[in-house]
């Protein structure tokens, strides 16, 4: 059959622009309504909670989980680092994927532990002991048996470790090591306990949060070590001291990218350094406050609304812009925990993992009490009274 589009180009150009804006509105509409979709997922609370349950499927129950069985454990023998959980049971030290397999068994002489992580590292000491490891993926890189008594460690991503011990003459004792376990230095604090450090990313810095309790005010200070200089002249080597110039009592600190340290009181959190920029109040409608998030600090907080309603809110803000993200949470939470840009709520029979971004990564739903959550990349280890209940993030 003759078909004249066929035989004329100008006709033949024509249909295919039209075909082309056809294409362009249809693909133009599927964005709008996607944007809407997305406004209206971030603001309406029932809509969210349609599409996260009903679309996304975002609920986890008990009796679907992997579980690891605890044996009567404490749950402070259990942790998560490198998207594996980890459970020391006399001396050994199991880890756990994500199926809840145990993949390997490390021998540890450890009773009362003590961890800190970051990256592919963990460190594990004797709370009160003398003992410590440090762990990169599966293996045993050193050990050591220290002098004093270990009271506090951390760890950097490049395997840095930092331990804080009492020891003979010195309220504390801060010791520095490299990723192979050579000592790099010591500093000694004969008046004042050290509280808490971190070590920055690039490895130059070491700050120390350090408390006097000798005289009637109790004083709290942060010093920076730079640790390439101290390694050969300790004495030019201390930045600081910084303080937020009050009697404020300083619970953390925590280093963020760009080597911003932030420093976390019982009154406010601050960016430390020569100025002090103070970034969050803490008022007593602030129910719990967290600075291990990356980049961001995490705060739950009680709204009043009215005589007899009060509804609670997690808030995450961004240390660079000053940007505050908002989830609205259902309930009072027992507590929170953070790890990297996850925050878990745990509402004691249930749990919800959201993202500093504010959206729901998943529910979680307990056939009992929940006594604790740990977190590490992808991986949730949900503490109950028998077993360890994955949920993967």
């Amino acid at each position: 059959m003759f078909n004249i589009i066929d035989k004329d180009p100008a006709l033949k150009t024509k249909k295919i622009q039209v075909k082309k804006i056809v294409i362009i509105l249809i693909l133009s509409i599927i964005i709008v309504f996607l944007a809407v979709c997305v406004i209206i997922y971030q603001k309406n609370d029932s809509f969210r909670n349609f599409v996260d349950y009903s679309i996304f499927r975002k609920e986890v129950l008990s009796e679907n989980t992997v579980k690891i069985p605890l044996s009567n454990l404490d749950i402070s023998n259990v942790y998560a680092y490198n998207k594996n959980i980890v459970i020391l049971n006399k001396n050994l030290l199991g880890i756990y994927n994500s199926f809840g397999q145990d993949v390997k068994d490390l021998e540890i002489t450890i009773s009362n532990p003590v961890f800190a992580d970051n990256n592919k590292f963990l460190a594990v000491a004797e709370k009160g002991g003398s003992k410590i490891y440090l762990i990169n993926n599966q293996n045993i890189v050193w050990q050591k048996d220290l002098d004093g008594s270990i009271n506090n460690i951390v760890v950097n991503k490049n395997g840095y470790v930092s331990v804080s011990e009492v020891s003979t003459g010195y309220k504390t004792v801060v010791i520095l090591y490299d990723p192979a376990g050579n000592e790099l230095f010591k500093t000694y604090f004969p008046n004042t306990y050290a509280i808490n450090m971190d070590i920055s990313s690039d490895n130059k810095y070491l700050s120390i949060a350090e408390v006097n309790v000798n005289g009637t005010i109790i004083q709290t200070d942060i010093k920076v070590i730079l640790i390439e200089t101290a390694k050969s002249d300790p004495q030019n080597a201390i930045l600081g001291p910084y303080n937020s110039n009050s009697t404020n009592i300083i619970s953390n600190i925590k280093y963020q990218d760009k080597n911003i340290l932030i420093s976390m009181y019982d009154n406010a959190i601050y960016k430390t350094g020569d100025n002090m920029d103070k970034l969050k109040d803490i008022t007593s409608d602030v129910i719990f406050a967290d600075i291990e998030a990356t980049n961001d600090i995490v705060t739950v907080e009680k709204n009043s609304e009215g005589l007899f309603k009060t509804s609670y809110v997690l808030e995450m803000l961004n240390i660079f812009t000053n940007k505050i993200t908002k989830y609205n949470l259902s309930n009072l939470p027992q507590d929170i925990y953070t790890k990297d840009t996850v925050v878990a709520v745990n509402y004691g029979t249930e749990a919800e993992f959201v993202a500093t971004n504010g959206w729901l990564i998943k529910t979680y739903m307990a056939s009992g009490d929940i006594k604790g959550i740990v977190m590490a990349s992808g991986i949730a280890g949900v503490i109950c009274k028998d077993n360890v209940e994955i949920v993967n993030l």
